[in-house]
């Protein structure tokens, strides 16, 4: 059973119990240096193991994790603490490990749409079930050089879409895969670039001449097809842009004149 059967108590209270019970003596004279603190009121902890909260208010985390601690039930071992990303709950204090001061990376592990991002993604991949493209469809794309279901980042989020690269070297991007399919967008891949995304490993993009990114990933989560389809598109490039700043604007559907620029 987790905390909150009596009122949340001050920040000091918590640090008084690890002082008291703690049998880590760097943790009591961790604890002992933050209490004398003026005007203390809260402080950051670390995971030192999975937590599965099982009632009602207490807060789920892993290993590693970072928590901030905002007050201590009694003394019943329960501390009130909130995660970067903003959730809060009851969490046991023995799962944590105090730390002295805010780590420097607890911000970074706040959300930002690169994560929500990802954690879309890995719920549609979880979801997913690859579709066979009928036969009636695949005569019509045997000609072209790859074809098949990617995600496609538009609008702020994954839209599943049917690709092509064409022989031509065209990557064209369709409603679906039969011969009624609406064609959402084209790139002329003659002049571009194509690389995996340094913050979404599931991801690549590909970046062309007049500026355009197209940011994609395959369906269902595969390093193999993600690198087949990099490899793919790379053997259509005649003229291979430049990485500098592409990689921070792939993130972006349109780069900047100023990305462009830098690029240069």
């Amino acid at each position: 059973g987790g905390g909150g059967g009596g009122a949340t108590e001050p920040i000091s209270n918590a640090l008084q119990a690890v002082v008291n019970n703690s049998e880590s003596e760097a943790a009591r004279k961790a604890a002992q240096r933050l209490s004398q603190e003026p005007g203390l009121s809260i402080f950051y902890a670390q995971a030192i193991e999975d937590f599965s909260g099982e009632s009602e208010g207490e807060l789920t985390f892993k290993r590693d994790d970072y928590v901030c601690v905002l007050g201590a039930d009694d003394d019943s071992g329960w501390w009130k603490a909130q995660k970067p990303s903003g959730e809060f709950g009851w969490v046991p204090a023995e799962f944590l490990e105090l730390l002295p001061k805010k780590p420097d990376d607890y911000d970074n592990r706040k959300p930002d749409s690169r994560n929500r991002l990802t954690l879309r993604f890995d719920d549609l991949v979880a979801q997913q079930l690859q579709e066979d493209i009928a036969a009636t469809d695949a005569e019509r794309w045997k000609a072209e050089l790859k074809y098949g279901w990617l995600y496609v980042h538009e609008d702020d989020e994954w839209k599943r879409r049917f690709v092509v690269l064409t022989a031509q070297r065209r990557l064209c991007v369709y409603d679906n895969s039969d011969a009624a399919a609406k064609q959402l967008l084209e790139r002329d891949l003659s002049e571009a670039l194509v690389a995996t995304h340094t913050k979404r490993t599931h991801a690549f993009f590909v970046r062309t001449k007049t500026g355009g990114v197209a940011l994609l990933a395959p369906v269902v989560e595969s390093k193999d097809e993600r690198d087949g389809w990099i490899s793919a598109i790379d053997g259509c490039i005649l003229t291979k842009l430049k990485a500098d700043a592409a990689l921070d604007n792939a993130a972006t559907s349109t780069a900047t004149s100023a990305a462009a620029a830098a690029a240069a």
